[in-house]
Parts: C-alpha cells; structure tokens; sequence
C-alpha cells in the first residue's frame, strides 16, 4: 500500500485512520491511496493525460472516489474540515471507497454499466414520449442514469460492508455526509409537472436525493443500526423518512425481494425510470 498526503494535514491523524481501517477491512497491498487538503491537489496524482483529465473533472464535483486504472487502484480522499475532527467518519469514508475497489474487481461493476445498456434505450423510448421539451428530456434521462449507476454502486459497496459487520464506520460517516449537505425543499412537489416545465432539474433534484437516501438506508436496514440513520435523517432535514419510501415503494420492495437475482440491476434501472415517469406523466 502506498499512501501520498498532499497539503496541511496531520500526517499521526492520517497513520491512526489507516491502522483503524487495516484491522476493519483487508486492503489490497497494490492499493495507492491519496489524502488531499483540498482537490486542487488532484493534479498531483500522476497518471496518463486522457486519465488524469478524467480524475480532474470527478476532482470538479468535490467528492471523495475511487477507481481503477490498468493494473493501479487508487483511493482519492478528500479532507474537508469536518473529517479532521472526526476520525470515525474518515475510517467509514476510507473503507466504503476500500469496498468499491473490491466491488470493481470482482467485476460487479462492469455487470452494472453492461445491465444499464441492455434497458436504457426502451426507458429513454418511453421517457421521450412525455409532453415535455424533447431535449430536456433527454437531458434528464442522462442525468439520472448517472445518479442511478452511483447509488447502485453504493448499495453494492455498503451491502459489502454491512455483511462484514462494520455498520458502526459506515454510520459515522453517513451521519457527517447528510448533516453537509443542502438539499431541495420540498422534496415532493405537489405542483412538480407544472414546475418541471420550467425547470426540468428539479426532477432530477428529487430523484437524486431519493436514491441518495435509499443507497444508505437500505443496506443498513438489515442492521439494528437502521432506525438510528433513519432518525437522524429525519432529524436533519425535516422530513419522514416513511414518505421517501413510500414515493420510491417499488425500488424499496425490489431491494429486500430480488438484490440476490442475476437480474436485480436491469430491475432496479427500470424501477428508477417507471418513478421518474410516474413523476411528469
């Protein structure tokens, strides 16, 4: 493992998170990982041109990620202020982008990415026919097939992480990840065909924080823990969690009854468009 530390960062911090993580979880011995001030140290990271434009414009979005390239996994993780403090957290970042690189190896996401082509083109067929401006449409559909594809790999990765028992980390570091960020409010909008004739993002808003909340919960649903994500949720935005499953009740269901079939991913893209459709039609 090689670890590189990039800007003003507590380097005995950093040496006590990875000892935590190493007991948690195995770490692959060629695994490079980056821990970063800030992502203006992306460009740091040495890698080919074409690749290295791709890690800058991820570095764009100001998340933490991981990936694969060639033979090289690497772990970036950035260290906002809020992980500087909370060494749990960090540890429940560090190995839920740990449990991607697993999940990628055992090739669990090219399924998924090869599962989305055989049912994107009936779903964006049928999402086209709406009375909506054709290109915004098209718009939204590619915008929510990348949200769909990030929380299918994060139900994968925390399912991986959940079986092995380490659902306290994975907690410290959903309750730091929701409690950061700001989202739409209302959530559901009683008016939204009529709003998203003007503004098609606020579709996408909503769907983006539904599958944001159903890629944590339903994982840690299996655990005793649930209730307590699920209240400080609630707690934090100001919403009832029985209301966001309700809304996405199909995508619920299929989790508990069908993760474990061969065709759990095409079902769960088809879910995630039949709700997106339910929403404007």
């Amino acid at each position: 493992m090689i670890i590189k530390v990039f800007g003003k960062v507590n380097q005995k911090y950093i040496d006590n998170v990875l000892k935590k993580a190493g007991k948690l979880i195995s770490v692959p011995k060629d695994l490079t990982i980056y821990f970063l001030e800030t992502l203006s140290f992306c460009s740091y990271i040495n890698l080919p041109r074409t690749m290295q434009n791709k890690v800058r414009q991820k570095c764009m979005t100001n998340i933490s990620f991981s990936f694969i390239f060639k033979k090289r996994k690497i772990v970036v993780i950035h260290l906002e202020k809020n992980l500087e403090k909370n060494q749990d957290s960090l540890v429940g970042l560090l190995i839920h982008e740990i449990a991607h690189i697993n999940q990628m190896e055992k090739g669990v996401y090219i399924k998924i990415y090869n599962d989305y082509y055989k049912v994107s083109q009936r779903n964006l067929i049928k999402i086209k026919k709406l009375k909506y401006n054709k290109k915004d449409l098209v718009n939204l559909f590619h915008s929510i097939s990348i949200t769909a594809v990030f929380a299918l790999k994060d139900i994968y990765a925390n399912n991986y992480l959940i079986e092995k028992g380490l659902v306290n980390h994975l907690l410290s570091y959903y309750k730091m990840e929701f409690n950061k960020k700001v989202c739409p409010k209302p959530f559901f909008y009683k008016n939204l065909k009529i709003a998203a004739k003007k503004d098609m993002s606020i579709v996408k808003d909503v769907v983006d924080f539904q599958l944001a909340i159903l890629s944590a919960t339903l994982p840690i649903h299996k655990t005793r823990k649930a209730k307590e994500l699920i209240n400080f949720i609630e707690k934090c935005y100001s919403i009832n969690i029985q209301e966001v499953s309700e809304k996405m009740h199909e995508l619920v269901n299929l989790y508990f009854k069908s993760f474990k079939n061969k065709d759990f991913n095409k079902m769960f893209f088809d879910c995630v468009f039949k709700e997106v459709y339910k929403l404007l039609k």
